[in-house]
């Protein structure tokens, strides 16, 4: 009884406000990864993608959501349109998000025949305030309204606070790499750094430089082994979080990095070997973020 009494009393002390939700990231991927019931079907895998603007879920989820409109998807090639979905209740945990947008998507668009992944994206996480926390590898939802300093240690508090800018292209903020200003968007769902041709130009990296290097990677989607072409930087901030040796993807010509490709001027996708570290703390409704290690 003590020992329940004494671990109530340590968890009251830790958040000002209790969080409705506090799972684990599950797997050993290189995303964060969470169970979700989702449209009445329960367990099902997720991404939590702060990259992706509308949920994603296949046909078999999608059964019984109400459908709302065809959703305009630009790929590295073309643009098509899926179907749009509402689902009526989304659950994390003891969290729960009425009416979500989903994009409804198929196997068929995976060219390498990979599993159709569930994606929960900031149609959801705009319902709460998300404390997704890569160092205990946890993913926290508080009540809408909630202080984002109020989440962090007390000791941490102090310049937690970035800037950051919630648009339809997702988080987007600023960064500085090897010293250099540059834009960049925060995306869980991403799985590498990755900079724009810009950006390796600026940093004076040459098509055959010898600071890129290959390593053997498995595809998350597919499981597919392939090479890839990376680089590491010297050093990566965000807000006050100075991050060293960052290894990022400089594999551009692949045609899933159409989307770094597109982004003008100098940038920066950071994605999850970034956050994964840390804690990323984010009120979409207020437009305030937190970075602390």
């Amino acid at each position: 009884m003590w020992r329940l009494i004494a671990l109530l009393l340590f968890a009251s002390r830790a958040f000002a406000v209790q969080p409705l939700a506090d799972v684990p990231l599950i797997g050993n991927d290189h995303r964060p990864r969470i169970i979700a019931d989702i449209n009445g079907h329960r367990g099902v895998e997720c991404l939590f993608d702060t990259g992706s603007t509308a949920g994603v879920i296949g046909r078999d989820i999608a059964r019984g959501a109400d459908r709302i409109g065809l959703a305009r998807i630009r790929t590295a090639n073309t643009t098509i349109g899926i179907p749009e979905v509402l689902v009526h209740d989304v659950a994390i945990g003891g969290a729960h998000a009425r009416d979500v947008e989903f994009v409804q998507r198929d196997s068929s668009w995976f060219g390498h025949g990979g599993s159709m992944p569930c994606i929960i994206g900031l149609s959801f996480a705009n319902h709460f305030v998300v404390d997704l926390d890569g160092r205990a590898h946890r993913l926290r939802l508080f009540p809408p309204g909630t202080d984002v300093r109020a989440v962090l240690d007390p000791a941490q508090r102090d310049g937690a606070e970035i800037k950051v800018a919630f648009d339809g292209d997702g988080i987007s903020t600023d960064v500085l790499v090897d010293g250099i200003g540059v834009h960049s968007h925060i995306d869980s769902g991403w799985g590498y750094v990755t900079p724009n041709q810009a950006l390796l130009d600026r940093l004076g990296y040459r098509h055959d430089d010898p600071r890129f290097f290959v390593r053997q990677i498995q595809e998350s989607d597919s499981g597919r082994i392939v090479d890839m072409r990376l680089v590491k930087f010297p050093s990566v901030q965000l807000g006050n979080v100075r991050v060293l040796d960052v290894v990022g993807d400089a594999d551009l010509d692949r045609d899933y990095f159409a989307l770094v490709r597109r982004q003008p001027g100098l940038y920066m996708q950071i994605g999850w070997p970034l956050l994964s570290d840390h804690r990323f703390v984010f009120d979409a409704r207020a437009r305030r973020a937190a970075f602390v290690p």
